[in-house]
């Protein structure tokens, strides 16, 4: 029974909706593109948020932590998973200090590796789409294998689709690796977020040179919980496993146990590093942002539908009346009103989901300019499905309760004399919050976008302060145990000076990391006489002599590092601006000494500020130490040679190449301009600029249609009034400000409303904003305010132009 009502209802709404195709046309486009940008933000967040990773029952799969740390080494993997306490245990290392070198004819390229235990696919019962994954027997590192398992991105745009790869040979790091098999399109990484490693190969000494010292932590655990064990169960025996290892190696081990813990490796886990901090907070800030703004333009597109079927229920009073009359309840008649706007949302949902489509695939295509290979999964799935579901019942309350509420509130009489005057009022006013909440939500958009704006604005801008334009930066990238810590410093040395042998280089350099490349290595210091209780964090830098001169940053007062260093001496460091002023009240350092655990730090040199991590970063104190003396390490097998020269560098950047592959064909090497290095470090800033301003656009045209409606309508409804005050005398001057001092009283309370919105949500974007913007920044707010009311008075001129084109002879003969 109660569904044949319902059937009803749907047939007598569609009926209803097809005799007023203009309504239903504004009302889908409206609400389709406010749904589609939900469900295009919410496809990708999914992708990179909380897509599950590809194995077999992900949710029996848990992450170890030791001592409030995911690595371990090589030896204590190891010996934990011959305690047999998982059904499965594997190791991996991602990142930087798992890329591969890659030989492709004459030029050797740096890969995203993802270098696994023997057992790690069996483990997470993955298999590949062509050829075969590595089994644990012949992948043990002590078989010292050479086998290989690619992506299928990689497969596709590395290896151009090659069929028949499998058992082919690439060489990795000066080896010949065997292909073994492609990996399925749509596998999901372990890593998360949507990093995709390029491939995939065993652990060994070839790959990941001292991995069989206990002390380094280089490796990731993850277990596979068995059927018959909780998580609590596996954590405790896990403990006692970890306070072995401690007692047995007590000097390595000494907190291993401290603490231990299991994380999930599904859901939003992945993000945690420790239980206070999130290594993915700029992610979920800036995916905040975009929810919170797309749910802000379809609050728009829902208050604007609102406005028109609180215009069609003025209309629709006589036949509300009349149904009332022959028995219909205020119930059943607001579930049909409620009807005929759900399938109002529906139709918008299919446009909106056709939307998503088209916008998904578009962005499956674009090429990121990140570090790491990165892929999105956008294919829709029943979690987008759910949404979109939620959306239409959103849309549905939002857009059609009100004015189901308001079109059902009817006088009887005057409704079936069809006498409109009386029922208009209430309407009105309704319509007018409308108006003020699509303003103020729209004000709210716009003054985001102005924001990123001017954010990317400062950003591009910005001084870094040291030379873009004669600069060449070289990342180099040697094969694992290729050289020892003295060799490797012997091979700089030789690259330096070959380097500034070549005509057009002024001078040369090394360092663990170039400037603003995102890297942030920090340790804690003290002045030499402060308690540790004084200890303050700085960011620090390894680089060798004459690396300011290679980066054009000038000394304020001390000197540049010697080439050489005697062994014995106190370790040298230079500071820069910030530091002096924070912590020796802009006094000069140089001579002084500071101080890290039992190190002493001799300052010899204080230098001009410049950008360390970011572009947008706030002045951060620097304390650089020399390479050569801290015994060369700079990072391991990774480090940056900085070259400037005495003209353009864009030429020369295929010379520094060319002479680094001569001097080591292993080795592989990203050269490029310190301003192309720069580019991608604004992408961010344009992307989200970009975003934003589309998505306020959109909410702008939305709230001034409304606004545009509204005004109609009150013109509408005070043609007789305008006809006698032009009868009166009234010049059309007066009419016209009769008619905008009505439009921007609506104004008016809808932006003093956005106002202080905008200032409560601004202060959200404080992390995501350049050091100096604030989030009430004047500028911004001014010109978002200066173009609502531009757009403002632009509408009102348009309305305005009916009512003065009202003719009084025919308006006085229709008096009601």
């Amino acid at each position: 029974m109660a569904f044949d009502k319902l059937w009803q209802d749907v047939r007598y709404g569609l009926r209803s909706l097809i005799k007023n195709p203009l309504l239903v046309l504004v009302a889908v486009l409206s609400l389709g593109f406010g749904i589609g940008a939900n469900a295009t933000v919410f496809s990708v967040l999914r992708s990179m948020l909380t897509t599950s990773i590809t194995a077999e029952r992900p949710e029996q799969l848990v992450q170890m932590k030791f001592n409030n740390s995911t690595t371990v080494s090589y030896p204590n993997y190891h010996d934990l998973r011959d305690n047999k306490i998982f059904a499965g245990s594997i190791a991996y290392s991602t990142g930087y200090s798992s890329s591969i070198n890659w030989k492709s004819g004459d030029d050797v390229k740096s890969l995203y590796c993802m270098i696994v235990s023997s057992n790690f696919f069996d483990v997470l019962g993955v298999r590949a789409a062509m050829g075969r994954t590595f089994t644990s027997k012949e992948a043990e590192p002590e078989a010292n294998p050479f086998y290989a398992v690619v992506s299928h991105a990689f497969w596709v745009e590395a290896l151009g689709s090659d069929s028949l790869i499998v058992g082919k040979v690439l060489v990795l790091s000066g080896q010949p690796f065997t292909v073994l098999g492609v990996l399925p399109e749509r596998y999901h990484s372990i890593a998360g977020a949507g990093l995709n490693p390029d491939l995939y190969v065993p652990l060994s000494e070839h790959v990941m040179a001292g991995m069989s010292d206990r002390s380094v932590p280089l490796v990731e655990m993850v277990g596979r919980l068995p059927e018959s064990k909780s998580s609590a169960q596996a954590k405790s025996e896990l403990q006692v496993a970890a306070k072995d290892l401690g007692n047995r190696y007590p000097t390595i081990n000494k907190d291993f146990a401290k603490s231990v813990d299991l994380r999930s490796m599904s859901g939003l886990d992945w993000l945690k590093r420790t239980d206070e901090e999130l290594i993915g907070l700029p992610i979920l800030e800036m995916s905040s942002v975009l929810l919170i703004v797309v749910a802000l333009v379809l609050l728009v597109a829902c208050a604007n539908v609102g406005n028109l079927l609180l215009a069609r229920g003025v209309y629709r009073q006589r036949e509300i009346a009349v149904r009332i009359a022959l028995g219909a309840t205020r119930g059943q008649l607001i579930r049909q009103l409620l009807v005929e706007t759900f399938l109002l949302s529906i139709i918008a949902a299919g446009l909106g989901l056709l939307l998503n489509f088209l916008l998904t695939r578009l962005i499956s295509q674009m090429k990121f300019p990140l570090p790491l290979p990165f892929q999105l999964d956008l294919a829709m799935d029943w979690r987008l499905v759910y949404y979109s579901l939620l959306l239409i019942v959103m849309t549905t309350i939002l857009c059609g309760l009100v004015p189901a509420l308001q079109g059902t509130k009817v006088a009887l009489v005057p409704a079936l004399k069809n006498e409109q005057s009386s029922l208009i009022r209430g309407h009105f006013k309704v319509r007018n919050v409308f108006v003020i909440i699509q303003v103020s939500v729209s004000l709210v958009l716009m003054v985001t976008a102005m924001l990123f704006i001017r954010n990317l604005k400062q950003i591009s801008s910005t001084d870094p302060g040291f030379d873009v334009e004669h600069t060449i930066a070289a990342d180099v990238v040697l094969v694992s145990g290729r050289y020892t810590e003295q060799q490797r410093i012997v091979f700089i040395d030789n690259v330096l000076d070959r380097l500034n042998n070549i005509p057009g280089v002024d001078a040369t350099s090394v360092a663990s990391f170039p400037p603003v490349s995102l890297n942030d290595w920090g340790t804690k210091i003290r002045l030499e006489n402060a308690s540790d209780a004084e200890s303050f964090r700085v960011n620090i830098q390894l680089i060798g002599s004459k690396y300011f001169q290679a980066i054009g940053v000038p000394f304020i007062s001390g000197h540049d590092f010697e080439r050489a260093y005697a062994k014995n001496s106190i370790p040298a460091v230079i500071v820069n601006e910030t530091l002096m002023r924070r912590y020796f009240g802009g006094h000069s350092p140089v001579g002084k000494r500071l101080i890290s655990g039992k190190s002493a730090f001799e300052i010899i040199g204080l230098i001009r500020d410049s950008k360390y991590r970011t572009l947008g970063e706030p002045p951060t104190p620097v304390m650089y130490e020399s390479y050569q003396q801290t015994g060369g390490s700079l990072g391991g097998d990774y480090f940056s040679l900085l070259v400037r020269t005495t003209g353009p560098a864009q030429p020369m950047v295929r010379v520094v190449k060319n002479m680094l592959g001569e001097q080591d064909p292993s080795a592989s090497v990203d050269a490029s301009t310190m301003s192309e290095r720069l580019k991608p470090l604004i992408f961010p800033s344009k992307a989200g600029a970009l975003l934003l301003g589309v998505l306020a656009g959109v909410g702008l045209t939305l709230s001034l249609i409304g606004f545009y409606g509204v005004m109609s309508f009150a013109i509408n409804q005070r043609t007789f009034e305008i006809a006698v005050r032009i009868a009166l005398g009234a010049t059309p001057g007066r009419i016209i400000r009769l008619i905008l001092r009505d439009g921007f009283v609506l104004v008016g309370f809808g932006l003093a409303v956005g106002i202080v919105l905008s200032l409560f949500a601004t202060t959200l974007l404080r992390s995501l904003l350049a050091f100096g913007l604030s989030t009430a920044d004047p500028i911004s707010f001014t010109m978002a305010i200066i173009g609502f009311i531009f757009a403002g008075i632009c509408i009102n001129l348009l309305v305005t132009r009916r009512a003065i084109a009202v003719d009084p002879i025919i308006s006085l003969r229709c008096v009601r």
